[in-house]
């Protein structure tokens, strides 16, 4: 990666720490710090647009199957797959994939999807009737955490063992779809020479672009995924929620101030800490700024009226 990128994400982390850091404590220094953040990624941004969009062409193939695998993984969260197959994004997935690996018998997406919705049938519907279905486990070590004992627990939670077992064996059974041999479940099988030679076979389109998803928490959107997708969406809802004076909610400084250091997390991406990334490692730094600049340049002034506001309070 570039020198000059490392610095701006360097910076960039430190400012958005030192921002956070003061929470409702120091609400003057908090919005100047938030000025210095906009200017700061203001003048950042074309280096690192000019960076990602090269790292894109560059890396099509990789990015692909990255960017393709984490959106399964997300999507498979609690093997809860099943929920996503009628969404426009996993139809969209699943005939961009197998455009290039749907003649593969070892990778093609319904062989996923079988692995997937298999180990998910293996699963109770709920914790507390693990007990029930118990067949359903071939774990003999987390069979036996139950074995001479009576359930035991008060009637809203159930059984706390059961409980404990259906996680356990939940867990067990993701990690079995991690250490499977299909690129999409497991990181380690995305290597193969096999992967490239498909790529060959049904080469990649110069304008495959990889799906933005914009929010890493449902509350945030209306729609069920638990990322948002539509971009317009996104920004109509940061748009309101910046838009709007504090003043007009009868706020606080110290409360205005709070709720502006989560709207800077939350709506205008503005803290890289939040995506939890590797930011030595090029495809992170890549899948971060590519579901995240494009909301940050819109937030601009919204953030800086927001701070204003605040500065004006006092």
């Amino acid at each position: 990666m570039e020198a000059e990128v490392q610095e701006i994400l360097q910076i960039w982390k430190t400012k958005a720490k030192e921002l956070m850091a003061f929470k409702e404590q120091n609400c003057i220094a908090a919005a100047a710090n938030a000025k210095e953040l906009v200017s700061f990624l203001q003048s950042s941004e074309p280096i690192l647009r000019t960076w990602m969009n090269n790292y894109l062409a560059k890396n099509r193939e990789t990015i692909f199957v990255k960017s393709y695998s984490s959106l399964i993984l997300q999507w498979n969260k609690d093997l809860n797959l099943k929920f996503y197959i009628d969404k426009p994004q996993y139809i969209y997935v699943k005939e961009q994939w197998d455009r290039i690996f749907g003649s593969k018998p070892a990778y093609c997406f319904n062989l996923m999807e079988k692995v997937v919705l298999a180990a998910a049938n293996r699963l109770c519907t709920y914790s507390a009737d693990f007990i029930a279905h118990q067949n359903l486990c071939d774990d003999l070590t987390i069979l036996a955490i139950h074995e001479g004992q009576v359930c035991s627990g008060d009637n809203w939670d159930g059984c706390y063992t059961c409980n404990t077992q259906y996680d356990m064996w939940k867990d067990e059974l993701c990690r079995r779809l991690y250490e499977s041999q299909h690129p999409l479940l497991n990181p380690n099988a995305r290597c193969s020479w096999r992967i490239r030679e498909c790529f060959r076979e049904n080469p990649l389109s110069d304008d495959w672009l990889p799906i933005h998803h914009w929010c890493r928490n449902n509350r945030y959107c209306s729609n069920s995924h638990p990322l948002c997708y539509d971009f317009n969406e996104f920004c109509d809802k940061m748009k309101i929620q910046l838009s709007t004076s504090y003043s007009s909610k009868g706020y606080t400084p110290s409360s205005a101030c709070s709720s502006f250091l989560s709207d800077l997390c939350n709506w205008a991406l503005m803290d890289p800490r939040d995506y939890k990334k590797d930011f030595t490692k090029e495809y992170e730094v890549f899948d971060f700024l590519w579901n995240s600049l494009d909301i940050i340049r819109e937030s601009y002034d919204l953030v800086l009226e927001r701070a204003q506001e605040i500065t004006d309070m006092f």
